[in-house]
């Protein structure tokens, strides 16, 4: 991966927007067990086949990228070549190996659309590709986890969402919706692992901890 800020080879940080901060706080209703932070490696993925957010927690350093991706041809073949090259973008971004706990948005069930399949295709084609590299198998947060960790909420919107990222993480500097929903995914994973970026949080965000399948 290139250095913070340094485009990587061939290529511009427009491809690759990279951020990074240090812890964030907030002050909330719950103190939470914050102490001084270990070396523990967290990614937060808002998958998508056009604009996907990425965030790694990695020392208490929050770093947020986007990968994009144009259209396929419309062919069998070459969607699945297209989808091996957006999860090949995402591990050249993160890098998997050498990570505790990788995050993910659950499939959207009740979205509509007409590539439905191929959205949902994708879908497991990167779970497999990111499962390849992991002890443990990715943890799968649903959209509506997502906007009731961040807000309060389960049903808060894209836009609501990224408003409360930039009020809790300020130096984080999402690039839009994508990379903001990823370092709530992120935020979820270091929480969990027992390294919360954030001083304190609400009680009601916090419910939507209880609720995600952490596995073993």
């Amino acid at each position: 991966m290139a250095a913070f800020g340094v485009p990587p080879p061939g290529g511009t940080n427009a491809q690759h927007e990279i951020s990074q901060t240090m812890i964030g706080t907030d002050t909330g209703m719950m103190p939470s067990s914050f102490q001084t932070l270990t070396p523990r490696r967290v990614i937060g993925i808002d998958l998508s086949m056009t604009s996907t957010g990425l965030a790694v927690i990695a020392n208490g350093v929050i770093e947020t990228h986007t990968i994009e991706s144009k259209a396929d041809a419309g062919t069998l073949r070459s969607f699945l070549a297209r989808s091996e090259l957006i999860a090949k973008q995402i591990d050249d971004a993160v890098k998997f190996t050498s990570t505790d706990l990788v995050i993910i948005e659950g499939m959207a069930f009740a979205a509509k659309s007409s590539s439905l399949d191929k959205i949902h295709a994708h879908w497991w084609l990167v779970v497999k590709y990111i499962s390849e590299f992991l002890d443990q198998e990715p943890v799968v947060i649903t959209s509506g986890q997502r906007c009731k960790y961040a807000t309060g909420k389960g049903t808060a919107k894209k836009d609501i969402v990224l408003a409360a990222v930039i009020k809790r993480y300020p130096q984080a500097d999402p690039a839009g919706n994508d990379e903001a929903d990823a370092v709530i995914f992120a935020a979820m994973g270091a929480r969990h692992l027992g390294r919360p970026v954030e001083e304190s949080l609400p009680l009601l965000n916090l419910e939507a901890m209880e609720a995600v399948r952490w596995g073993a």
